[in-house]
């Protein structure tokens, strides 16, 4: 499987996990209008060959009703804040299962810790236009309750680039055996 179709399947197990909601689904679509939105969670993985990004964009009363179960709460008490702070746990476990999935192919990478921004930050990253490949999806409960992702890659080896089209790994299976407790 290729990275990008990799990260799109991880990060929509690990929201279904994470949200106790298998009917989530994803979509397609525009990365246009991604710095539209209200907040972004950032992570990097980084290598010596590698560099990757991803982020989450979100408003913080779309992304509550896929949150609020982590702190056991109603979706009319969660605070802007544990969105946010859900939000950047969302991407630092999506980061850290991409990370083990690389690993498994001799690719190895280190992340950051993941932060948060106002969405209109976006403008100031430059990284797509340098990336080789990118992606962006929706991942969605039903109209009201939806998060965006993006995740580029860029790298000068061409070893590197090949792997990355065509990684080796089950991911489903390990997600199911291993307990996703960190939300």
């Amino acid at each position: 499987m290729d990275f990008l179709s990799l990260a799109k399947e991880v990060s929509l197990e690990i929201i279904r996990t994470y949200s106790r909601n298998q009917e989530i689904t994803i979509s397609d679509n525009n990365r246009s209008d991604l710095k539209y939105n209200e907040y972004m969670s950032v992570i990097r993985l980084n290598g010596s060959i590698l560099r990757i990004g991803f982020r989450v964009y979100y408003m913080i009363k779309h992304a509550a009703g896929l949150s609020h179960k982590k702190y056991g709460l109603d979706l009319e008490q969660i605070s802007p804040l544990q969105v946010i702070d859900a939000m950047k746990e969302f991407c630092n476990a999506t980061a850290g299962r991409l990370k083990y999935l690389l690993e498994q192919n001799d690719i190895i990478t280190g992340h950051s810790l993941p932060f948060a921004l106002k969405g209109y930050n976006e403008l100031l990253f430059k990284e797509f236009s340098d990336s080789i490949a990118d992606a962006s999806w929706r991942l969605q409960n039903d109209e009201r309750f939806f998060i965006d992702c993006s995740i580029f890659y860029f790298s000068k080896d061409q070893n590197t680039i090949e792997k990355m089209s065509h990684l080796k790994g089950e991911f489903k299976q390990e997600l199911a055996s291993q307990a996703v407790e960190m939300f």
